[in-house]
This record gives structure tokens, sequence and C-alpha cells, in this order.
């Protein structure tokens, strides 16, 4: 009850953002508590609504909890087929996109489900698919690991030869780029400190002022503004330190928003999604929903982070 109290404080914020895929994916989570309370009337409402949105969307993982509640109704009626036919779609959403973990989890529903169902063949099915799928992510997991420890002790046996070698020029360019990153950090937090200050001029604009307290504190707010960086003036510099890829990611201004533009800048700078959600004051969520659209706009089916590298 209280999570559904919760999720109807933000149903409102979430319709005037106008964002269908968030919006979808609210009416999802609400029909879910719904079903653990047994209201099945309200459930049936909620998750009709979500379904059409979150379709729409396409967002890969959004389908995947969908399907995933969804199955779990299924279960409940004992319409044991369609719960299996909905995680087997998810089966297949995650094995296109690369959603290995996910992939594990419903791998790991399918055979308890045949398991408590006393199917003994399928669940050993699924249960070999599951095992065989963790093992794999393990084994991936092992060789990112070994793979970092390689690459640090690389850049260990590199730092001692330039030592040796006294190749200042290459330090120096080596600190150089690492003070240009420092510099476009900090204005990048002088254009956050900007949009955050506006967002409180524009609310206090909003508020009625009738004792006449408000005046010397918006003033100061926009005196604040004025103390830091514009986007514009912040991409004008990135650019001076960054010619080539700003000259590429220009050319995809007809076709990427401005805060999917700021998105590409920011994975540019070598910034991580907690990092970039921070920065932009939005969930990461948000920035992996981001992620996706560009990728889907750019029509690109590699990394984003190597795609965006590559630019330079």
């Amino acid at each position: 009850k209280k999570a559904i109290q919760e999720y109807n404080n933000v149903l409102p914020i979430c319709k005037k953002s106008g964002s269908e895929m968030d919006l979808g994916f609210l009416y999802i989570l609400i029909s879910e508590a719904y079903l653990y309370m047994d209201n099945i009337l309200e459930y049936k409402k909620f998750i009709s609504n979500g379904k059409e949105m979150v379709i729409k969307a396409d967002f890969p993982t959004d389908i995947i909890y969908l399907n995933k509640i969804r199955s779990k109704y299924f279960l409940k009626i004992g319409q044991i087929n369609r719960a299996i036919d909905l995680l087997k779609n998810s089966e297949k959403i995650c094995i296109d996109n690369n959603l290995f973990n996910h992939l594990v989890e419903v791998y790991h529903t399918i055979y308890i489900i045949f398991e408590n169902n006393d199917d003994k063949e399928n669940a050993i099915k699924f249960m070999k698919k599951y095992i065989y799928q963790k093992d794999l992510i393990e084994q991936k997991d092992q060789d990112i690991f070994l793979n970092a420890k390689q690459q640090s002790l690389h850049r260990m046996e590199q730092e001692i030869k330039l030592i040796k070698e006294s190749e200042e020029k290459k330090l120096l360019r080596a600190e150089l780029k690492y003070k240009n990153r420092e510099i476009a950090s900090k204005k990048l937090n002088s254009v956050s400190n900007r949009d955050f200050i506006t967002k409180i001029l524009k609310s206090l604009s909003e508020l009625s002022d009738q004792y006449g307290e408000l005046d010397s504190i918006k003033k100061t707010c926009e005196n604040q503004i004025n103390n830091f960086s514009t986007w514009e003036e912040y991409l004008s510099s990135y650019e001076k330190s960054n010619p080539n890829f700003m000259s590429a990611i220009n050319k995809q201004s007809d076709i990427l928003s401005q805060t999917e533009i700021r998105v590409c800048t920011l994975i540019h700078l070598g910034m991580d999604n907690y990092e970039m959600a921070e920065l932009m004051s939005i969930s990461k969520r948000s920035i992996e929903q981001h992620r996706y659209r560009i990728k889907k706009k750019l029509v690109i089916d590699v990394n984003l982070n190597e795609y965006i590298l590559s630019l330079s």
C-alpha cells in the first residue's frame, strides 16, 4: 500500500514530463503492487495501460519486466503455458540485445516453474541453460578482471619505460591531457551549477511574494547565474581541445537532441552513467534510456563508448 502511495505521488510528474516510456514503466510497477495485494481488478487496469506504452517504446529491459509481471499473473490463475510463452519471449529479447544477466534470471524462472509443475524434462533442460549461461557470465567477468590486471601491468611497464627513457615530451602531453580534462570538468560543473540555480530561480518566480522577501533571493540567484558558464560556452571551449570529436558530433545535430549531444560529450569526457546522472540531476535509468535512443538514432550496433571515442 505504501508503494502504491509513492507511485501515485510520482504519477502526475511522470504524466507532465510527456515521456510515455517512463509513464508506461510506472504503470507496470503499480500493476505489480496490486498483483501482490491480489487486487486483480486494479492490476488489469494498470497493466493494460502500461503494456501498450512499454511495447510502443520498445525499450528491451522494460519489455522483459512487463513479461515478468504478466507471467506472474498467469501463474497465479493457473495459465502456465501463457506464462512460459511470455518468458520465452523475454529469452529472445535477451539474446537479441545481449542482455545476458537478464537471460540468467529468465532461465532460472522458467526452470522453477517447470520444476514446481513436475515437468522434469523441461525443468532439466532450462536448468542446464541456466547453469551454462551463468558459467559464461562468470567466465566473462573473470576474463574482464584478468584483462584489467594485464592492462594495469602494461600501463605500469609503459610508465617505467617512459621514466627510464626520459621521454619528457610524452609525459608533458599526458599531463596536458589531464589538465584539459580537469579544466573541462570544472567548466562542466559550472554549467551544472548554472542549470541548478536556474531551476531554483524558476521555482521562486512561480511563488507568490506577499511579504516582498523573495526579490533579494532571486537577485542573488541571478547574480550567481551570471558567474557560471553556459552550455554553449562549455561546448565552445571543449571544441578547441577536441576539434575532431566536436566536428563529428555536430554533424549529428539534426538527429540528436541537445540532451543527447550533452550525453555524448560526457561519454567522450570519460564519465560513467552514475557520474553523468549526478551531473545532469537525473536518474541512472534516464541516462541508460538516453544511451539507448542515441544508439537507435545513429543506427550503431557496437558499444556506444567505443563509438564515441572513435569519433576522435
